[in-house]
């Protein structure tokens, strides 16, 4: 569906190609119903990682939704000259998802779909869907066929249907569609009912509501859910290409609440990390390392870039109760593990002494959490910088730093060099007090890592 509107923002995790997306119509299996909205972009993020999408499945899923207004009120808008195209997600190449508003009156064009498989689910109003086919004697269109959507109705298309139209042709009352595209699609082709040559038309946003989605998406998981790590048997998986198939394959392994490491880590293993699909996120400093913040996940998990400059590296921390996973994607770092000061090295200022070290070189995947020690990363080289890709599972914004001379610990704010490639500015004062050791100091305002 073709509208005017503003141009949809850079997002640095869109690939120059679209994900390979296989469809096939199979028996509907078990799934648990959604509750609420942010439980239906969950399912359809875990339906859509999937190597192939049941189409019967995605439908049987989004009927299953029972709609509620407060759920998606907030993430619509609609305009007195055209329907409205309001993005809420980015399925990562595979899919996205956005709310349609569609004001009295309002219709699209008669358009393809661009080979993109799309469903529709109803959420308010009434829409009319008109299927066009193109008479290859006179080149005009006709009719195939009209639907009621009424709410609740879900729609499916593809370009093997026909052409359509989509219209509200109710003269006092909106309506409001979920639509699903996968793959999505940045343009496609309109059609006259007359027929003559099709127009070719960019597609574009009226607004774009993903951030805000996101973080609401976040607070619901992180209130309701916790998540439980095991190391498991590892399972097929489709091998990260991109960036893109990175978060793609992380949505998906931590859509449950039941994490199994072990998973996890061959997945990371398994990507290979050229330097094209992540070079953008690498900003470094010259004073310190870099926390380049690439994804925040699903409120489970968060993926970080951090670069280091040379000769640099991190105090000793903790992870505060996280678990994290590091990917070497360029150069090579030292990790040094430490035990948990003891309450007889507390009291006499005992220095922290080093379990191991080890080197971890490119296409090498670390895991620590605070079970296994506080640890320290660093580089080493004195000519070459160092990347790593970071998965903490919670992301966490405190954690301990702690004193290699005497086992004394202070606390510590995470922060971000960057958001998505843009710089991060902080507004705080250069000192603020803390305890250490029970005596009042203070501490630079600074970050931890790893």
């Amino acid at each position: 569906m073709a509208t005017l509107g503003i141009a949809q923002s850079g997002n640095p995790l869109q690939s120059n190609e679209l994900s390979a997306v296989h469809f096939t119509e199979e028996g509907v299996g078990e799934f648990r119903k959604p509750e609420n909205f942010t439980e239906v972009v969950s399912g359809l993020t875990k339906l859509f990682s999937e190597k192939n999408i049941n189409i019967n499945h995605v439908k049987a899923y989004l009927n299953s939704y029972d709609v509620k207004k407060e759920d998606w009120q907030n993430f619509v808008t609609f305009d007195d000259n055209k329907y409205t195209r309001n993005l809420i997600w980015e399925g990562n190449g595979k899919f996205n998802i956005m709310l349609v508003g569609w004001n009295k009156n309002q219709a699209s064009s008669i358009h393809d779909h661009s080979k993109s498989h799309c469903f529709m689910k109803m959420l308010d109003g009434k829409l009319t869907e008109t299927v066009y086919q193109i008479n290859k004697e006179s080149c005009k269109l006709e009719t195939k066929r009209k639907y009621q959507l009424e709410k609740n109705t879900v729609a499916y298309t593809n370009d093997s249907f026909g052409l359509h139209r989509i219209s509200n042709d109710s003269a006092n009352q909106q309506a409001v569609s979920l639509h699903i595209y996968s793959p999505p699609f940045q343009s496609c082709q309109q059609f006259e009912e007359d027929g003559g040559k099709p127009k070719h038309c960019e597609m574009t946003y009226t607004a774009l509501f993903k951030e805000q989605f996101s973080r609401l998406e976040r607070g619901l998981v992180m209130r309701d859910h916790k998540v439980n790590f095991s190391e498991g048997t590892v399972s097929e998986f489709a091998t990260p290409q991109t960036m893109s198939d990175v978060v793609d394959g992380l949505m998906h392994f931590f859509s449950t609440n039941d994490v199994n490491i072990n998973q996890v880590r061959a997945f990371m293993e398994s990507y290979e990390g050229d330097k094209n699909q992540w070079q953008d996120y690498a900003l470094f400093d010259q004073y310190k390392y870099t926390r380049n913040l690439i994804h925040e996940g699903n409120g489970k998990f968060n993926l970080i870039l951090v670069c280091w400059n040379k000769t640099q590296s991190s105090s000793i921390h903790d992870h505060s109760n996280s678990h994290c996973f590091m990917k070497m994607l360029d150069g090579s770092l030292s990790e040094t593990l430490y035990n948990w000061p003891t309450d007889e090295e507390k009291s006499s200022n005992a220095a922290m002494m080093p379990i191991r070290s080890v080197q971890l070189k490119k296409g090498s995947v670390a895991y620590i959490n605070d079970s296994i020690g506080l640890h320290r990363v660093g580089n080493k080289s004195e000519v070459q910088g160092a990347v790593s890709l970071h998965v903490y599972s919670p992301p966490f914004q405190m954690c301990q730093s702690f004193n290699e001379k005497n086992g004394g610990k202070m606390n510590c704010t995470v922060t971000y060099h960057t958001k998505f490639c843009e710089k991060v500015n902080y507004v705080s004062p250069l000192f603020h007090p803390v305890v250490h050791s029970h005596k009042y100091c203070f501490q630079l305002v600074s970050h931890i890592v790893c």
